[in-house]
């Protein structure tokens, strides 16, 4: 109860977070194609259609995948029939909701940590970034800029713990506990902190901090000029005529009027203003092409490799003709046919049942699967790296897997996948049996 209990929050949290990543995108296509139909109604068919895909896959993760999609799509069209909407705008909130559900399934199968990668943290600040200032200058939508606003507010925060979030993990580990990286590692975590509070606060609230600033300045500068004149006037107007102050009382000056402010300080500040923010957008722009660059470097390998696989090598002949060296695109097309139709032979493979076993190794490779299925959809983190033994030792201190149970499980799954020696049948019964009462048990 309590696995899934984890992973429908897993789903709810997987809501919560694109609602919010997503927003400036999700208004832009209301207002672009939904603006017949109130704003509450499209965010409840979207959301429930995001809810609906992540169920479905969460009662179905047994299942192939098709069954999940196949469900999503028959929820994605009855959805909007549930509004008063004509038959075009039913059909593109259908497609709309669709692609919902199918996020919510990608969510829902996994872990929370890797459905939200940094690029896609940073496509999302750019969006607010770039959104929020456009919305302001089209008086069509200037209305809904303060909506932008009010969720960029909550988004920033979000944005910044998930970009953060691998850092804090890496930092968390067991081998960098004692290493001399820690406090590069909480150096560069404050840095982070700082820049995206520096940047949602900039993005989210610009007008007002601008507005703000013009308005300190002006009165200060109002302040100090009454003074200054004040002071003037003392020194350089004596008093002519008039009577004496009576009874010792200094001369009270007449009220002066503040000055109206200059239009110079108002420039400065909003020179200021537009350099910090192409500042910002240099340091992002830098940023992206770095990435941009390193997507370049490994698409230029993959073709290297590509070509290399495509060709005739010079071993075999003693020489390299030019005509074998350019680029074989019957080898490359071949390469991708044939990785699109694995692709498709993965999604229609269905996993053999227990009953069609007929090998206890097959048995025993099929229990340790499944239980990896299961931790990982309760929202267990799997590190590739880690051997077999290691991993079932991780699931038992996490409490995933019973201390009875770990030893048998570690001593069969070593013999079926590396050893020769017979697993009997009275083993594979005992150990079923323990990852049975687990699983009544969660």
């Amino acid at each position: 109860m309590k696995r899934k209990l984890l992973s429908l929050l897993t789903v709810i949290a997987g809501i919560w977070s694109d609602t919010w990543l997503l927003f400036p995108a999700l208004l832009s296509v209301y207002l672009w194609v939904f603006k017949s139909m109130p704003l509450y109604e499209f965010g409840s068919a979207v959301i429930s259609a995001y809810l609906a895909g992540g169920l479905f896959r969460l009662a179905l993760i047994r299942k192939n995948r098709i069954l999940s999609i196949f469900l999503s799509i028959i929820a994605s069209f009855v959805i909007p029939r549930l509004f008063k909407i004509n038959l075009d705008t039913g059909l593109l909130l259908a497609l709309f909701c669709l692609l919902a559900a199918c996020r919510g399934i990608f969510v829902a199968e996994r872990p929370f940590r890797f459905s939200f990668p940094r690029i896609y943290c940073y496509v999302s600040l750019l969006m607010y970034f770039f959104i929020y200032p456009l919305y302001g200058r089209l008086i069509a939508v200037q209305e809904y800029q303060r909506l932008i606003l009010a969720a960029g507010l909550i988004a920033v925060p979000s944005i910044f713990f998930m970009i953060n979030s691998e850092m804090l993990v890496l930092a968390s580990r067991e081998e960098l506990e004692h290493s001399s990286s820690m406090p590069v590692v909480r150096r560069n975590n404050r840095v982070l902190v700082i820049l995206t509070i520096l940047i949602g606060l900039i993005i989210a609230g610009y007008n007002e901090l601008k507005n703000a600033a013009l308005r300190f300045l002006a009165s200060a500068a109002a302040f100090i000029g009454y003074i200054i004149n004040k002071i003037l006037q003392f020194l350089y107007s004596p008093s002519e005529g008039g009577e004496a102050p009576q009874g010792g009382q200094m001369p009270e000056l007449p009220p002066g009027e503040a000055r109206p402010t200059s239009p110079f300080w108002d420039m400065v500040i909003e020179i200021l203003a537009y350099i910090i923010l192409a500042v910002l957008a240099v340091f992002i722009i830098i940023f992206l092409a770095r990435q941009l660059a390193k997507l370049w470097h490994r698409m230029v390998e993959l073709l290297k490799k590509l070509m290399e696989e495509g060709r005739w090598t010079s071993e075999a002949y003693g020489y390299s003709d030019e005509k074998e060296s350019l680029v074989d695109w019957q080898a490359i097309r071949n390469n991708y046919i044939d990785s699109f139709k694995n692709w498709l032979e993965r999604i229609r493979k269905s996993e053999p049942k227990w009953s069609q076993l007929t090998d206890n190794r097959q048995r025993v490779r099929y229990l340790y699967r499944h239980l990896l299925i299961k931790a990982i959809s309760a929202g267990y983190s799997l590190i590739p790296w880690r051997t077999p033994s290691e991993t079932i030792r991780n699931l038992t201190e996490q409490g995933m897997l019973s201390k009875e149970a770990s030893p048998i499980l570690e001593d069969l799954y070593g013999r079926a996948r590396y050893g020769n020696e017979l697993i009997l049948d009275a083993e594979v019964e005992m150990l079923r049996k323990h990852l049975q009462e687990k699983t009544k048990e969660g």
